[in-house]
């Protein structure tokens, strides 16, 4: 790896440990290879990565979670020798301040993922054959389970067992060991019900081995059993040389994890078995947690007596191709979204937990926070989101953690409670109801125009509803979309000032949102001309609310069409909206249901790579039911990762949650300190919530002053009833 995020290569830290290279980069975390020059021997030199937009208490809640990891590492290596051994801890200065760090043992061999995939390529190449028997893993696994085992009885979870995290020692055919790795996303047990570094988010998430009850809380809090799911998912992977849902998208393998119908059982996936080992493994990925064993060792125990008994046959038969779970008895979950809006659920489709729902016509675009009755919308908090409750107003689990059923729904107009903050297509505003009339109103909305419109004179709320959002290319008599690729220098145009296509895109709304519809125009015309598809996008919403141009819902579904050929979710979603209403196309609701699983389909890959905006999208799909069934906690969850990952909207949408009590418990001081968070981070709309809150004592004491200054602030960045509140 080429990179050096805290430019540390070749420095010393503490006098101790002089740093060699870059060996592995996270989300959360960069691990350099350096030497302790005590000991003269090699260590692994772990340093938190913190988001520049961090305030400063969720600040110290990560460092915090950062010296819990290495406390956790520390008391585990002491009764096993199969997790990786903490040697230091500390904080050093790099061009990013202040930086928490660990130190750890040096590690010679290769991961698991590593060995997997020599395998399959040994496969391919027919220098070996797939699949392998039980009995061959024991050794490889013993070590795992007595680790797992280990942590679990100090109350640790790991939560993210897969290959990349299980290191074997030794040379490759002569592993000497196996060491577990990286307990940082590990959570207490003991604190479950405390503000810890679990905080109820999707960071810890990874879809290939996530158990169902990490897609969804409702159907079970994290615990032991979720490491024993991950643990018996991997060691099928392992017996057929081919995971079980490899070539299911992110989307895919959420519902997959939870389909109560079709588990990834060996015998599932092609492997011959015994009925007792058979039986072993459906209860290790049983759906829900409390059908599972007890403990990873009594699984263990249980396998190796059915082993024993001499009966399986391990061998894999033809491994079939991935298994596509069903949304109707055997249709893959990309057929469910093609299934008439006008059928009901039947029996069958009602055992199937997550088969995307038929989105409604009131439309919300990604920007703002969606409406108040089709599913209240939050602002993405800090590190002190708190999500593991059950269920949540206006959708998603209920008390009884029974999966999500199909629900097929007329198309109906999303009409919210709240008020509009921008009259603007990028608020996905529309004719919602007032917050109130001359006074100072709180809160989100939703509509079904093309362009939101506040009617509370002083409104600081956040709008959805029915509009577009993104942006089309092209000039007034020229809409059409344009070929070409963008550069990372020398752009010219409108675009001269930014260091590629996109950037330029991503900066068209704040012009947008300012009034500034000549610059936006241009930007979001030239990104567009250069070939960035969310350039396209925003050229789409200018053409389809006449800002700047003249109004053509037609030119604008081009455009929409062409941001989401290209990949750009935004765009996808725009256009199901036209496609519901018929706007400069022919009305399918089938279609624009399908558009809207689309987008969400792309905004889910894109958050699992950890980019933000993308996360907060997804948020809002579960937020509104675009795509999928409503869920407010799982709307939660992806906010959450969202304001961790440093987006300022995805901190003010789980504000808005905290502050509503939708799919969280009510905290007007956790919705005051993620406002604060999002108004750090530039958001106009949060700034207004923080006003508001501030002025009225909500969730803290009242500050007139700090009101006054968080309102111009919001008046700054464009929050024009937040002007007129400021001058009160």
């Amino acid at each position: 790896m080429s990179g050096d995020p805290f430019a540390l290569v070749g420095s010393t830290i503490d006098g101790t440990v002089r740093i060699e290279r870059v060996v592995g980069e996270g989300g959360f975390g960069v691990v350099y290879r350096g030497e302790h020059l005590s000991f003269g021997q090699p260590v692994a030199v772990k340093v938190l990565k913190l988001p520049g937009s961090m305030a400063g208490k969720e600040r110290e809640t990560f460092l915090n979670k950062f010296q819990l990891e290495a406390r956790i590492l520390y008391k585990l290596s002491q009764s096993t020798l199969n997790v990786v051994r903490p040697i230091h801890f500390g904080s050093c200065t790099t061009k990013n301040g202040l930086s928490p760090y660990c130190v750890m043992e040096w590690l010679e061999g290769q991961t698991l993922a590593d060995i997997l995939d020599a395998r399959q390529a040994a496969i391919k190449a027919g220098r070996l054959t797939p699949g392998r028997r039980l009995g061959e893993l024991v050794p490889l696994l013993d070590p795992l389970v007595s680790a797992l085992d280990a942590a679990h009885a100090m109350g640790v979870v790991h939560r993210d067992i897969k290959p990349p995290n299980v290191f074997v020692l030794g040379e490759a055919g002569a592993p000497t060991g196996v060491k577990l790795l990286d307990f940082g996303i590990a959570k207490l047990l003991e604190d479950a019900g405390a503000q810890t570094l679990a905080s109820g988010t999707l960071l810890a998430l990874t879809p290939e081995y996530a158990a169902p009850e990490q897609w969804d809380r409702a159907i079970g809090d994290i615990g032991a059993h979720t490491d024993l799911y991950a643990l018996a998912l991997m060691t099928v992977e392992l017996l057929c040389d081919r995971h079980p849902h490899a070539e299911l998208s992110p989307s895919q393998r959420m519902f997959a994890a939870c389909n109560v119908n079709k588990r990834p059982t060996p015998r599932n996936v092609g492997v011959q078995v015994s009925d007792a080992v058979e039986q072993c493994f459906a209860q290790a990925l049983a759906v829900y947690p409390k059908d599972r064993a007890h403990s990873v060792g009594a699984w263990w125990s249980a396998l190796r007596a059915a082993l024993e008994r001499g009966v399986a046959t391990e061998r894999s038969a033809a491994v079939p191709a991935t298994m596509i779970q069903s949304a109707t008895g055997g249709a893959s979950a990309s057929a469910a979204a093609s299934t008439s809006p006008s059928a009901s659920a039947s029996a069958d489709e009602a055992s199937q937990p997550y088969v995307a729902q038929q989105a409604a016509t009131g439309w919300q675009g990604v920007r703002s926070a969606p409406g108040d009755a089709a599913g209240r919308a939050e602002s993405a908090g800090a590190t002190t989101v708190d999500v593991r409750r059950e269920g949540g107003g206006g959708g998603g689990g209920n008390g009884n953690a029974k999966i999500m059923l199909l629900v097929l729904a007329a198309l109906v107009f999303v009409v919210g409670v709240g008020v509009l903050i921008w009259s603007l297509v990028r608020a996905r505003g529309g004719q919602g109801a007032s917050g109130g009339t001359g006074t100072l109103a709180l809160g989100s909305g939703s509509g079904s125009g093309a362009a939101g419109g506040s009617s509370g004179s002083g409104a600081v709320g956040s709008g959805s509803g029915s509009g577009a959002h993104g942006s089309t290319h092209g000039s007034a008599g020229n809409t059409g979309v344009a070929s070409g690729s963008g550069n990372a220098s020398g752009l010219g145009g409108a675009c001269a000032n930014y260091p590629s296509a996109r950037a330029c895109a991503d900066a068209v709304e704040a012009f947008f949102r300012q009034g500034k519809i000549a610059r936006s125009l241009a930007m979001s015309q030239h990104s567009c001309k250069l070939g960035d598809a969310y350039g396209c996008n925003e050229l789409g919403v200018h053409v389809l609310s006449g800002k700047g141009v003249p109004r053509d819902a037609a030119k604008a579904a081009k455009l929409f069409r062409h941001a989401c050929d290209k990949g750009e979710p935004d765009g996808c979603t725009n256009l199901a909206h036209l496609t519901a209403n018929g706007q400069g196309v022919a009305p399918n609701p089938r279609r624009a249901h399908t558009l809207q699983a689309q987008g969400l389909e792309l905004s889910l890959s894109q958050c699992l790579k950890n980019a933000a905006p993308y996360c907060r999208r997804v948020g809002y799909h579960f937020q509104l039911g675009q795509g999928i069934g409503k869920n407010m906690l799982r709307a939660a969850h992806f906010f959450g990762k969202a304001c961790l990952a440093g987006d300022a909207e995805g901190c003010r949408a789980l504000g808005f949650l905290y502050q509503k009590g939708y799919g969280v418990p009510v905290s007007l001081t956790k919705a005051r300190s993620l406002y604060r968070s999002a108004c750090s981070g530039g958001d106009p709309i949060g700034c207004g919530n923080l006003g508001v809150m501030l002025m009225r004592g909500m969730g803290g004491a009242p500050d007139a002053a700090g009101a006054r200054a968080v309102l111009a602030k919001a008046c700054k960045l464009g929050n024009a009833p937040a002007c007129k509140a400021a001058r009160q």
